[in-house]
């Protein structure tokens, strides 16, 4: 179609940054120089990348781990340069230049903003506990008498209890445990038992001797040792005295 003799005015009401507006504007123009106008235009502003998102939004990481952001156009193009990125409040750090975020020890959330060509868009992140893995049962392999009890701990790889979800059981041997609470009784039968713990899939074992006497503990040797000398020295000392 031939738009020669037609004539557009490009409007003082245009907006945004880079609009025609700002580029050009005035009279009714002539089609020909309208759009030799309008193509020196999308050339120059229409090409540029606006920000628009964060991708990816609002995501959920564990602690001590990393999560990459990028900043992204209107065509969902990632921006590869000139973001500047910030964590405005919350937990963990990020590379102001390349958008990598490091959760730290600490569960928690943090605020991420990109900011590029004067535009600023946000997004959020979680940082949740890293799941826990049963790795150990506490105290290993203890003593005690008949009739009394142990409590007994699962303990995942930071050595911290797991609290729920663990399933207790005696598998063989002496005495009882509790299925939900691993506190284990000793009955009036000395012995020895096996003790298992599962929790996530994931099974440990331990073991408990039920004695009849007390274990013995670190000093209670040379204690009986040292009382065994004093009665014999004392013996001795009362002979010596003896008249003859």
């Amino acid at each position: 179609t031939d738009y020669s003799s037609e004539y557009i005015r490009i409007s003082n009401s245009t907006t945004g940054s880079g609009g025609m507006a700002g580029f050009y504007s005035g009279a009714w123009t002539s089609y020909p120089t309208w759009n030799i106008v309008y193509k020196t235009w999308k050339t120059t502003y229409a090409s540029s990348q606006v920000l628009t998102s964060i991708s990816p939004a609002n995501p959920t990481v564990q602690r001590n781990s990393t999560q990459s952001f990028s900043a992204r156009d209107l065509s969902n193009n990632p921006i590869t340069t000139g973001v500047i990125w910030a964590r405005t409040a919350g937990v963990g750090m990020i590379d102001p230049l390349t958008g990598l975020y490091s959760a730290g020890a600490t569960a928690g959330s943090a605020t991420i903003s990109a900011t590029y060509a004067g535009v600023t868009k946000t997004t959020s992140i979680t940082v949740a506990p890293e799941a826990q893995v049963l790795t150990l049962i506490s105290p290993s392999s203890p003593t005690i008498l008949i009739n009394t009890t142990e409590q007994f701990i699962a303990r995942d790889q930071s050595n911290h209890p797991i609290t729920a979800g663990v399933t207790w059981a005696k598998t063989t041997g002496v005495g009882s445990i509790g299925a939900s609470t691993g506190l284990y009784s000793a009955g009036a039968t000395a012995g020895s038992a096996t003790i298992s713990a599962t929790y996530a899939g994931v099974t440990r074992i331990n073991y408990v001797t039920v004695s009849t006497t007390p274990p013995v503990t670190e000093g209670s040797g040379s204690g009986m040792l040292i009382g065994i000398v004093g009665v014999v020295a004392l013996g001795i000392m009362m002979t010596a005295k003896k008249p003859q």
